[in-house]
């Protein structure tokens, strides 16, 4: 049986057939990033108190970090919660993925009890029990482990055991499987453009002088691990996913498949003198978005892994003292008199905490959703943006866009004068009221902050693995999407304004707060553009008409 035959009886572009689809379900499982999510938040509490009030140094370092990269690229150590953090992270996804592929009854209550055991020992841990080892660690397969970690490698295990319960569950069907010997060399060759294209990302990302500074310090050592990886892993990856194909037309979503294209494209082009080799290959509309799904995750990857670090230690740093805080309100000692605990103190823990944590939700998912996807999971692309407007109108929001933006907007610089929205103003109100109201309208202003950080953290868990800016993985019209079809954006946009209006001083940062908030209706624009090309979208938008209030815009 030729290869053609073996992988071409199923529909061109690789997929089965499909229920028509339905605006009120969505292409996505509505509760896989609502777990992952919560478990990664829950997880990181938990261990925020185990290293500030069981283990402050973070256990020993990990010595030697890197060692077999060029000189220059190794790290003499590397603090563990660096690879503790990963491994919630990891954790969430393994989580995610086996709700998504053992959806039986079954399996998915296991794997709620897997995330369970996972949550509970860690807080056993976090609470100074020892149910592991006596020491702050003890040595195993050549790793120092703390009692955190042991709580970690046994949440691993139990998802891996439902994992494992589900193997044979789905039997495979032997005449889409391509022949062995074919599939280990076509692995070979992918595996090796695949090298060839991580290898000249990792120059760039470890010398040019925009990562180099401390700020992308943890993407540097990501990104190093992430090409070890690879280096081990994924000629096997390649081998499986070339024996298991169901379709010729999945070769042109691998990254590595489409650098040998190009390169074939081209010799050919070059021996034959005829570049009609090369417009073919360039302009082939599959290989284009591989080509621009591949430059997403170049893009965003190393935004979310900074960005998630960013927030993991805000978290750490106001969860434990708004633990303590709790601790003594619920224990009754103190009050609000003799160095007892206020409204307010506890509230502003409160207030820190829960933002931090709700981006630490969004970062994680995002960077899962970024990092994590494949045809097992369903989760490819099937489009990316094309259009150069779509594209700026993204970018201009993060690192490095984001920085000539804030310079030409301003609004968060402080301003000569007096803060406009200020009740000390009124010549008519009385000084003591005056203040009151001001501590008011603070306490307002956040509530409805924190309101939109949730929408804008339930909106990344409505996505679960499908998460990515400028592609189409399948349309999410479930969670805040049932109700508009830009709740994220919104909801960052009144954020930005509870946070940022009490300390206006000057009419012109109202003017820059607007323009900048702009740019986010120009997202919603070209996303629409490029989404609407779905049919799917389009049915999802004729079932919810507004974009970013319910019943008004």
């Amino acid at each position: 049986m030729s290869v053609s035959q073996s992988v071409n009886n199923l529909p061109r572009d690789g997929r089965p057939a499909v229920q028509p689809f339905d605006p009120a379900v969505g292409h996505q499982e509505i509760w896989t990033g609502v777990i992952g999510g919560l478990f990664t938040l829950v997880t990181c509490s938990a261990y925020a108190i185990y290293i500030t009030k069981i283990l402050p140094n973070g256990g020993p370092k990990v010595l030697n970090c890197l060692s077999w990269m060029p000189s220059g690229y190794s790290f003499n150590s590397i603090h563990r919660s660096y690879f503790d953090l990963l491994a919630v992270v990891s954790l969430s996804f393994a989580l995610m993925a086996t709700w998504e592929l053992r959806k039986d009854p079954v399996r998915r209550a296991a794997t709620l009890l897997a995330a369970y055991v996972g949550v509970h020992l860690s807080w056993i841990v976090a609470i100074g029990k020892k149910p592991f080892i006596a020491d702050s660690s003890a040595l195993f397969m050549g790793w120092a482990w703390t009692n955190m970690e042991v709580s970690f490698a046994i949440c691993g295990v139990a998802i891996a055991t439902v994992w494992a319960s589900g193997l044979g569950g789905r039997q495979t069907d032997k005449s889409v499987t391509a022949p062995v010997g074919w599939a280990i060399k076509t692995a070979f060759f992918r595996w090796l453009a695949g090298l060839a294209l991580f290898g000249a990302a990792i120059v760039v990302f470890l010398s040019h002088p925009f990562f180099t500074g401390e700020y992308y310090e943890n993407w540097r050592i990501t990104v190093s691990y992430l090409f070890t990886i690879y280096a081990v892993a994924g000629l096997p990856y390649a081998f499986v996913t070339n024996l298991m194909r169901k379709s010729l037309a999945e070769d042109r979503k691998d990254p590595g498949f489409v650098i040998l294209i190009f390169f074939r494209a081209v010799m050919k082009s070059m021996v034959l003198k005829d570049t009609r080799h090369a417009r073919r290959a360039f302009l082939n509309r599959s290989n284009l978005v591989t080509v621009r799904d591949m430059g997403v995750k170049l893009f965003f990857v190393p935004v979310m892994i900074t960005f998630l670090f960013i927030n993991v230690n805000q978290l750490f740093a106001f969860f434990p003292k708004f633990f303590d805080q709790t601790a003594i309100v619920l224990s009754r000692v103190g009050g609000t008199q003799g160095g007892g605990v206020t409204f307010w103190s506890l509230f502003d823990y409160f207030f820190a905490t829960a933002v931090h944590g709700m981006f630490l939700m969004d970062t994680s998912l995002g960077l899962v959703g970024y990092v994590c996807s494949s045809r097992w999971l369903d989760n490819k692309s099937k489009s990316v943006d094309p259009t150069l407007s779509g594209w700026i109108a993204a970018l201009a929001c993060y690192p490095p866009l984001n920085m000539l933006t804030n310079s030409y907007l301003p609004y968060s610089q402080s301003m000569p004068g007096m803060p406009i929205v200020d009740f000390t103003r009124l010549w008519f109100m009385d000084a003591a009221y005056a203040d009151a109201m001001n501590n008011f309208a603070e306490f307002i202003l956040r509530l409805v902050k924190l309101g939109s950080v949730m929408v804008l953290a339930w909106a990344t868990m409505a996505f679960g693995l499908r998460f990515s800016n400028l592609t189409n993985r399948g349309i999410i019209t479930r969670g805040p999407y049932a109700f508009v079809r830009h709740p994220a954006y919104i909801g960052k946009n009144i954020a930005w304004w509870c946070e940022s209006v009490r300390n206006f001083s000057s009419p012109w940062q109202f003017l820059f707060l607007a323009t900048s908030g702009f740019i986010y209706y120009l997202r919603a624009v070209t996303e629409e553009r490029h989404l609407s090309n779905d049919r799917d979208y389009v049915a999802y938008c004729q079932k919810v008409k507004y974009k970013f209030i319910p019943g008004v815009w």
